[in-house]
Order: structure tokens, then sequence, then C-alpha cells
């Protein structure tokens, strides 16, 4: 049973259908959480396996198929392609644990109309106001709060062109597979070319668990919380988005989260001369022919936003 609260809002009100809601993300936050944390113990004890190799790999590749797909292309159309490819980035981003596809965009596309304000934005760390206590809750809301929350994002009112996709409902109702078999893939893969149950252990445990937990705490954690919270911020705007330069290259771009609100249909992040590893991948797939109608902010734009915010500074 579900209660339309306005346009942007349902709440869910029965007890069994929340049951299962929260149901499947503690069981999946506390399977992952105590899968990564057996393979930190396992990376002290063999810190020189080929493990940590395929994990270090694994990593840009999580990066990449954010980067690249829930967030730009069906959040913000900021690229065109053909289905083949729009279906692989929809499993792309689902085998990193961030929900089925409609409902995350639809999430997203809220968050930037209300970003910042507190009961409107989805999931802002000032959800509870200013002060350490506030946003240390705040931080919590980002972290798990919103997720287990009785109130969701309405998705014919934010995604009604995606709900119109057959092929994205589709994925939208697949995502639990898609999911699971994010973990148990690698087992299976080490399994079969071993034949060692330790090692189909291993590989569910670091190329799963650590794989999806490091990809949870790089969004949730690190762009959705503290580039809310903490960084640069070299444009005009009214959120609190900021960049945190830093971690531009373990994120793929990520964290220039500020360069992003202010520009959301832009591919391009790195709009500062910052160095961002995203940009040879998006400019790769562009020459490829794999997407096309790239979406860069006009060199006026860019520049005129930029004097705007030295202005705001010198005032």
């Amino acid at each position: 049973m579900q209660e339309l609260l306005d346009k942007n809002e349902v709440r869910i009100g029965g007890a069994w259908e929340m049951l299962w809601i929260r149901g499947r993300i503690l069981t999946a936050a506390v399977v992952v959480g105590v899968g990564a944390a057996y393979a930190a113990w396992l990376f002290l004890q063999q810190p020189l396996s080929w493990w940590w190799v395929a994990l270090a790999a694994s990593i840009p590749l999580s990066a990449i198929g954010m980067n690249l797909s829930y967030h730009p292309y069906f959040s913000h159309g900021a690229f065109k392609t053909g289905r083949l490819f729009k279906i692989v980035m929809g499993m792309w981003g689902a085998v990193n644990l961030r929900g089925p596809v409609i409902d995350w965009a639809a999430h997203h596309r809220r968050h930037h109309k209300y970003t910042d304000l507190p009961g409107r934005d989805p999931h802002t760390p000032w959800e509870y106001g200013r002060g350490a206590w506030p946003l240390l809750k705040g931080m919590g809301w980002v972290f798990i709060g919103e997720k287990l929350s009785r109130v969701r994002t309405v998705n014919q009112t934010w995604a009604a062109d995606l709900l119109a996709d057959r092929d994205l409902l589709w994925l939208n109702r697949l995502y639990d597979l898609f999911a699971v078999a994010s973990l148990a893939l690698p087992a299976a893969v080490a399994y079969a070319i071993t034949g060692d149950p330790i090692e189909a252990l291993h590989g569910f445990v670091i190329l799963g668990c650590a794989r999806a937990a490091m990809a949870f705490v790089m969004i949730s954690v690190v762009v959705n919380g503290l580039c809310h919270l903490v960084g640069a911020q070299p444009f005009r705007v009214a959120d609190q988005s900021r960049n945190i330069g830093w971690l531009t290259l373990p994120t793929f771009g990520g964290s220039l989260h500020h360069n992003h609100h202010v520009f959301p249909k832009s591919l391009k992040v790195s709009l500062n001369g910052e160095l961002d590893p995203f940009d040879a991948v998006f400019l790769l797939l562009e020459k490829s022919g794999i997407i096309r109608d790239v979406r860069r902010p006009a060199a006026a734009k860019l520049e005129a936003a930029r004097v705007d915010a030295s202005s705001q500074a010198a005032a």
C-alpha cells in the first residue's frame, strides 16, 4: 500500500512491503560489510596475492560504470548511444549495487532540483541543519537512513521518460538478479579456474564484497556526503556542492561534484583543468562511435560562470 504525499513523494504504508525493502537492503549491507571486512583481513595476511591486482583493476571499472551510466546518461541525458550499449550501461550500473536504474535516476533528478534543501532533497548531509551533531546525523542519513525510509521518490514525476523505455523497465525489475550475480560471479569464475572452494570464497569477498563496498563508499560517502560539505566552489551555485580535487583520480572525476552541479548535463566534469582519467574514457567511446552527441558546456557559458564566481568572491 502506497500513499501519494505529493507529486514528488510517496509513502510506503504496508508493513510487509517495508519489511521486504528494508530486509533486502540490510541483508545486502551485512553480507557486503562482513565480506569486505574479511577481505581486509586477507589483505593483511596475503598482501602480495594476485587478488589485489584484480581488485585494483575492478575499482576503475566500477567508477567508470557509475560515471558513465546511471549518472550522466540515464539521469541527465549527457550523450546518446545505441540500444545495445544502453542495456550494457544499465547492467554496468546495477552490478555496483546502486539500486534499480529508474529508481536511481528519478531520485537523482529530484536531488538536483532541490539540492541541499532539507525535507526536499532526498539525500543531503544538511538534512538536519548545521552544526557538528546535525551534520553527523546528516551523513548517517546519506549513508543508510534515506535508503531505509518509508518515503520514496515518485518515478512517474521524475522519470516518466525512462518508464516509457521497455529495456529499462526490464533492467529495473531484474536489478536484484544483477546485484546477486555481481557478488556470486567472481566466486563462480574462481572456482571454475582453480577448482578450489577457498579461492571461490576469496573471489566472493574480494571481487564481490570489497569491490561493492568501495563503490558504495565512493558514491554515498564521498560524492553524496563529503562533496556537499568540504572542498572548493570555483563557480557560483546556490547549493553546497563542492569539488575535492585530490580525490579526482580514485573517483574518476566523481569528486568534481560542484562542477557537475553547475553543468549537470555535461559529460565532462573536469572544467577547470583538473586531471580526470574519465576524460580519456569518454573520448575513446566518442571517437569509436559508441557514444555520440556528447554534451559539453559552451565556452561562453563556462567563462561566464567562472567570472560570476570571481565577482561574487570579490564582493
